[in-house]
């Protein structure tokens, strides 16, 4: 599955209608990939999730910023809101 199938998943669709195990499973998944997206983040000096001599483009970016975000709304952590909201300023000036 890919990250907007996780995030579709998690946030849209009830809890009730979600197995446990898959949304568990999900779930862990996303904030492990947040929490590498963020550490790259705090690293850069931009403030983006980009690891030195990498050049993703612009929707990359988004995606990364588009899991943080998701993060957030799941764990309420404020670091992968900042962490989303300063990659899309980066991108979108």
């Amino acid at each position: 599955p890919t990250l907007h199938a996780y995030a579709n998943y998690l946030l849209a669709l009830p809890a009730p209608l979600q197995d446990p195990d898959t949304a568990a499973a999900m779930r862990g998944q996303l904030l492990a990939l947040a929490e590498g997206l963020a550490a790259r983040a705090e690293a850069h000096p931009y403030g983006i999730p980009v690891t030195p001599g990498e050049l993703p483009t612009n929707p990359e970016l988004l995606d990364r910023g588009i899991a943080l975000f998701t993060a957030y709304r799941l764990s309420q952590a404020p670091h992968y809101r900042d962490h989303a909201f300063q990659t899309a300023n980066y991108v979108l000036g």
